[in-house]
């Protein structure tokens, strides 16, 4: 099979509706979704100025691409930082995967960004093939993310569930004996994440306020006074969180802690396309000047929630926080469950002149320890 591996041109804009239309076919979603995600990922982004994109085509059919984006990593108290290009869209259409494509595509991808000067390359949460021919390819991973969740039944997933426990196969028509469509489409969660919360009776603590929208330059101020001692985390100013809770294929709600200022928030995300009963919710962010005010902020996002369920990585989780969570009935999940599902992880692997070093500021690339991970560095589509 003839294709060839090329960056995007200049006139980026003109092969919006290209990439838009690619991921169109593979996810099955609404075009003009996919044309907004792209222009907000690749050309409102404050950093990866021009947008880093490489196309595979055949004669002139654009058949997959990779996308990357520049990040900036700090360590409190260290004036040095350094850069990685992490891993964001990688699209192959069906009829030309397993052929090949993408390790030629990773190499070719590595060639261009080793004459970039840039330190690191970083994959977050890999799909299972990449991870396996990423390994091969030299990178290196930083261990198992874990997951801590917990699931909040409604009578109708609760019905689900025993139905489908106790019924196997036929699950559907005892369901419909019990008034539940097991065909239907659930509404967009886009409405399900409101619908998590309204109703609640619980009334919100008075420092704590509940909002749809983000306010980047009090948290860009607290996020820098509250970066953790010994911890590489992502540098993120105003104009980050600004675009950051932008992307048009999640909504977003947050919970801020005042007193005197902005001393907490905490971010609930959910993927606006997620078909999954009862709507599915992730923590994205939290931060505080005080251990007490995260557990402040995590028991009133209970408190709140009637459906759904709520996830969060236990490493982005401090102990008092995690045991919290865990006292309030939540539990982990290994999220390695075999050779076709590999841990949800960090790659990493050196460019250029860096090769075979995995150390900054006298810590260990390759310990998950040594990272603040949130959910809100991995792209949530």
């Amino acid at each position: 099979m003839d294709y060839t591996i090329s960056k995007h041109s200049e006139d980026f804009e003109s092969q919006i509706d290209q990439i838009a239309r690619l991921k169109t076919i593979n996810w099955g979603l609404d075009f003009n979704v996919f044309r907004s995600y792209v222009k907000w990922n690749y050309i409102d982004r404050p950093q990866s100025k021009p947008p880093i994109i490489y196309f595979v085509r055949v004669g002139d059919a654009i058949v997959a691409m990779r996308g990357v984006y520049q990040t900036t990593w700090q360590l409190k108290n260290a004036s040095a930082r350094f850069d990685a290009l992490c891993g964001a869209d990688l699209l192959i259409l069906e009829e030309y995967r397993k052929k090949g494509i993408y390790k030629e595509l990773a190499n070719f991808v590595k060639r261009d960004l080793d004459t970039m000067g840039v330190q690191y390359e970083l994959s977050f949460n890999p799909a299972p093939l990449v991870y396996m021919i990423s390994l091969s390819m030299g990178w290196k991973s930083m261990g198992d993310f874990k997951i801590i969740k917990k699931q909040f039944q409604t009578r109708g997933s609760k019905a689900m569930a025993l139905a489908r426990k106790l019924a196997g196969p036929h699950a559907g028509k005892l369901l419909r004996k019990t008034g539940i469509n097991l065909r239907r489409r659930e509404k967009d969660n886009s409405q399900r994440i409101d619908m998590s919360y309204n109703g609640s009776t619980t009334q919100l603590p008075s420092r704590i306020l509940l909002e749809n929208g983000p306010r980047p330059r009090e948290m860009a101020h607290l996020a820098n006074r509250t970066l953790p001692k010994d911890k590489i985390t992502l540098v993120r100013d105003e104009s980050f969180f600004r675009w950051r809770y932008n992307n048009p294929l999640s909504k977003y709600l947050f919970l801020y802690w005042h007193d005197d200022g902005l001393k907490g928030y905490l971010v609930l995300q959910s993927l606006l396309h997620s078909v999954k009963f009862g709507g599915v919710h992730n923590i994205f962010e939290l931060e505080a000047t005080d251990p007490s005010i995260k557990i402040e902020l995590l028991n009133t996002l209970i408190s709140l929630m009637n459906s759904g369920s709520i996830s969060t990585w236990v490493n982005m989780l401090d102990r008092d926080s995690h045991d919290f969570l865990l006292s309030r009935g939540f539990g982990e999940e290994n999220s390695a469950k075999g050779v076709k599902e590999p841990p949800r992880t960090m790659l990493i692997r050196p460019l250029g002149e860096y090769n075979d070093k995995y150390e900054f500021q006298g810590l260990n690339l390759l310990d998950a320890n040594n990272w603040d991970f949130k959910m809100i560095y991995v792209h949530d589509h």
